[in-house]
């Protein structure tokens, strides 16, 4: 194990922050890379993923209870892959309490697959006046950026939104886990 500070802090970056380092054309005239922070949305992403594996647990735990051998035919289970077990395991009448969670757990794996596997892509808009419009009779610009995640645009609201389901998602898996029969 080393003794090392991360370069960055306890960050996730994008490539873009170590090109604009690296190479001046990355950079604006006041040497602030050209792209956006993704910081934020990468924190919320680690929290969507982490928040995710509480739900695979307690996925296991239910197979463990209705199809322990199950669980052996595979050393590692996919987020994915463990729904899809619980759900040809458990006999779930259409409508009931646990297809209602079944269902929700399905919506919450792949948003949980979007944000960790998804591309995320902060773009930066600057509007740029005409010299000698702004106050100091200088050039301004304006900058806003929007974030697109795997293509679709995102904001730290949608992001939010996502946790909020992996957390209904965890409270639906742990209902199943206490639904079986003793």
């Amino acid at each position: 194990m080393t003794d090392q500070t991360p370069r960055y802090g306890a960050r996730v970056i994008k490539a873009d922050t170590v090109l604009a380092e690296l190479d001046a054309e990355y950079r604006d005239d006041r040497g602030i890379p050209i792209h956006g922070n993704a910081t934020r949305l990468n924190h919320l992403r680690g929290l969507i993923t982490a928040q995710s594996v509480e739900v695979d647990t307690v996925l296991q735990n239910v197979l463990q209870v209705v199809a322990p051998s199950v669980l052996e035919s595979r050393p590692r289970w996919t987020a994915g892959q463990l729904h899809r077990e619980v759900l040809r395991s458990l006999s779930a009448a259409e409508g009931s309490n646990t297809a209602k969670h079944l269902d929700l757990i399905g919506r919450a794996v792949k948003c949980r697959n979007t944000s960790a596997h998804g591309s995320l892509d902060v773009v930066v808009m600057l509007d740029r006046a005409p010299q000698g419009l702004g106050e100091s009779g200088s050039s301004w610009s304006a900058r806003r950026e929007v974030a697109f995640l795997d293509g679709e645009q995102v904001t730290e609201i949608d992001l939010l939104a996502h946790l909020a389901l992996q957390q209904e998602a965890l409270r639906a898996a742990v209902q199943i886990w206490i639904d079986l029969p003793k």
